[in-house]
């Protein structure tokens, strides 16, 4: 346990007061605390340069409201914290972060008083548990000094909802909404609800992300007569409703695209659910948002359109490559490649299984996520892909049985990565373009923002639909399609594995005929090489394994933002 007065590690759990500085010690699961100070008089804001606890140097205020002040501030004091792993440092006179090795500097933090009566039980057990969420500023630090209480976060620049002055599209709400959802979710899961949230506590950033930054009334559920179940049912469901809440205060500033998908009574209707408590629990109003998401039904692109089919049988080639990129300090991609070709009374017949899978969720969460998915799915479709052709070959099977098997093996990776966040008590996840290739037929199915390609005769089509806010907005006319680059929401996919039970596959079927060139690959790629520059390369390069290289170098050169990933299947016609 930590003392919040003067920050000293105490190991007895069960005292109620620091022996060093008599300041009470608040014990997590408290809800709510017999006995807590109540600071009920709203004290003058802190001047520019004030040193708090000896650590943070207030730099101006940021929001004066009727329970708290906000304020910006830097590092101060002998206490220097890592911006890259988090670590405090004792001593202004360290450089580098002694557990990474980071250059220390100066941080900025935003830092939260509080005077009116607040149960920091909660807020202690999340600050110590170091969960983190995109959907929300972690808090690093909290403490009571000179009799105020006070959260620290790192400095994220936004604005608060209640100040926003333009209204946001429907489109836009939606996301955001699932954005929070999440966020509640993952504090559920890990037992901590009673956010009450209003708008002042939520933020947008300058790149349109919505966060959390306010934490003052959570609390948290480990069980027990402190806390009976039917108090943690109540704060669950709150916070439920004070999302539908904000997705009606939201809603209500109006929006600039009326005739976008998401504004429809539908949407009205969850919305209003939602405030009105009317959910049980998160996931269902999750799975409720995400479904006004889901594109109409596609057809096969006109670019693949299946030709004539050949006498002679396919064989392939095929050459894969991953890398790290330039920024990101893990590899979160998973690929694999599998192929099997038998040849019978001179016929040649291939069956081949690609995968390539993007992990989310940051170390230990990522590339466990990407891990599971390729695994799963390669080891569900093994049997049904390979089978056929070992015990006597595939003419006449019906194309459905693989596309099925395909979607089901998909279907069973999302079901093993739900169940490694529900052991791990993490927001892993991951997206997935995979394809199945059988003789000249091949199914893609995908999930989230990585894709497939097919090149053809000098020319290149996207197979796959991105599962992204920014691809629904190009879809319904909101932006351009040029826009996918360089939107700052081009990140956030409304689809991914791990997200839910429910789960949406889309699947393609083609017909290849030789010369043909299918291409796999995570939004590492593609983010960096642009459709342009991608079909020059595969015009120019003579192998798959050319193509790769060149991919990825020049994704590298163009910033490398991402891991990159990708995999090349070439048709080549056999002569048996």
């Amino acid at each position: 346990m930590r003392c919040p007065g003067c920050g000293a590690e105490i190991s007895e759990t069960d005292q109620e007061q620091c022996p060093s500085c008599q300041t009470p010690l608040l014990q997590a699961g408290t809800f709510p605390p017999e006995t807590a100070p109540d600071f009920t008089a709203r004290p003058a804001p802190l001047a520019a340069g004030t040193l708090v606890r000896e650590r943070y140097t207030i730099l101006d205020v940021l929001a004066r409201e009727e329970d708290r002040t906000v304020y910006v501030a830097t590092e101060g004091g002998n206490i220097r914290r890592c911006v890259q792993c988090g670590t405090s440092t004792q001593g202004a006179e360290s450089e580098f972060c002694d557990e990474c090795g980071a250059e220390l500097l100066p941080g900025r933090y935003r830092v939260t008083e509080w005077w009116t009566g607040v149960d920091l039980a909660g807020l202690d057990a999340l600050t110590r548990s170091g969960l983190t969420h995109d959907g929300w500023v972690a808090p690093i630090d909290w403490f009571i000094w000179d009799g105020r209480r006070y959260m620290a976060q790192v400095d994220r620049d936004g604005q608060s909802l209640l100040a926003m002055s333009r209204p946001s599209d429907c489109l836009e709400v939606l996301t955001w909404g699932l954005t929070l959802g999440e966020a509640i979710k993952t504090l559920h899961t890990n037992g901590f609800a009673g956010l009450f949230l209003h708008p002042k506590d939520v933020i947008v950033t300058p790149d349109r992300r919505i966060k959390i930054v306010d934490f003052r009334d959570i609390v948290v559920y480990p069980g027990g007569p402190s806390l009976p179940q039917e108090a943690v049912t109540a704060a669950q469901q709150q916070d439920i409703q004070n999302l539908g809440m904000i997705l009606t205060f939201l809603l209500s500033n109006g929006h600039d695209h009326p005739e976008t998908p998401c504004d429809t009574p539908s949407f009205q209707s969850i919305v209003t659910r939602m405030a009105s408590n009317g959910y049980p629990e998160i996931q269902t109003a999750l799975d409720d948002l995400r479904g006004l998401l889901t594109p109409t039904p596609v057809t096969v692109p006109p670019a693949v359109e299946r030709p004539r089919p050949r006498r002679k049988g396919l064989q392939y080639l095929v050459a894969s490559r991953s890398d790290i990129g330039q920024v990101r300090g893990l590899n979160e991609d998973s690929l694999i490649t599998l192929d099997l070709s038998t040849i019978r009374e001179s016929s040649n017949e291939a069956v081949g299984v690609y995968i390539v899978a993007d992990g989310m969720g940051g170390h230990e969460g990522g590339e466990v996520a990407s891990r599971i998915a390729v695994g799963t799915i390669i080891s569900h479709l093994v049997h049904p892909a390979l089978q056929p052709t070992l015990a006597g070959g595939t003419e006449g099977l019906d194309e459905e049985v693989y596309a099925t098997a395909l979607k089901d093996a998909i279907h069973a990776a999302n079901q093993a990565i739900l169940a490694a966040r529900r052991e791990n008590y993490t927001d892993m996840g991951a997206t997935v373009t995979a394809a199945l290739v059988v003789g000249s037929f091949a199914c893609v199915a995908n999930v989230g923002d990585s894709r497939a390609y097919l090149f053809r005769e000098g020319r290149l089509k996207q197979v796959t639909i991105d599962h992204s806010l920014v691809a629904r907005m190009i879809a319904v006319g909101m932006v351009r399609p040029e826009e996918i680059y360089t939107h700052p929401q081009r990140n956030q996919i409304y689809r991914a594995l791990g997200d839910s039970t429910k789960l949406e596959v889309d699947l393609f079927r083609l017909t290849l005929v030789p010369s043909d060139r299918l291409i796999l690959c995570s939004d590492g790629l593609w983010e960096m090489v642009h459709d342009p520059t991608f079909e020059a390369i595969l015009g120019e390069a003579e192998s798959p394994q050319d193509v790769c290289e060149t991919l990825v170098a020049v994704a590298n050169a163009h910033g490398g933002e991402d891991n990159i990933s990708v995999i090349v299947v070439q048709a080549v016609e056999c002569e048996h």
